[in-house]
């Protein structure tokens, strides 16, 4: 099981995890960074400023709908997240202007997930 505080430097505290990243085929770039654990994201959202640091190519398209209903596309990119001990390969993401990751469902549904609020941690399970 991982343990991971909740971000209470935020208006209201907020789950985020601790992980490390990496363009999926590539070695030697991996990274540690924190993300905020995002269920109303289908798809994991990393900031522009990594595609263009790492130079990634975009695979495709997808359309995307914000927190607003604001729709929009976007570009796919392919990443590697290590989470403990666990490797998630290939996974799915788009690029935001954003500073940090959105988790979306695309990886949270691959975990047991418990989120305890009044002691503002997360908890990790298992991965299924």
């Amino acid at each position: 099981m991982l343990t991971f505080p909740y971000n209470t430097n935020l208006n209201t505290p907020a789950p985020y995890i601790t992980f490390q990243l990496k363009p999926s085929q590539q070695v030697g770039i991996l990274i540690t960074c924190a993300a905020k654990l995002d269920s109303g994201a289908a798809l994991t959202a990393i900031p522009l400023d990594f595609v263009q640091q790492w130079k990634l190519r975009p695979d495709g398209t997808v359309r995307l709908r914000a927190y607003n209903g604001r729709a929009s596309t976007g570009l796919i990119y392919w990443v590697d997240f290590v989470i403990g001990t666990w490797l998630f390969p290939m996974v799915k993401v788009t690029a935001t202007k954003r500073t940090n990751i959105l988790l979306g469902r695309n990886v949270l549904n691959q975990m047991r997930i418990v989120h305890d609020g009044p002691r503002q941690i997360v908890e990790i399970i298992s991965r299924s």
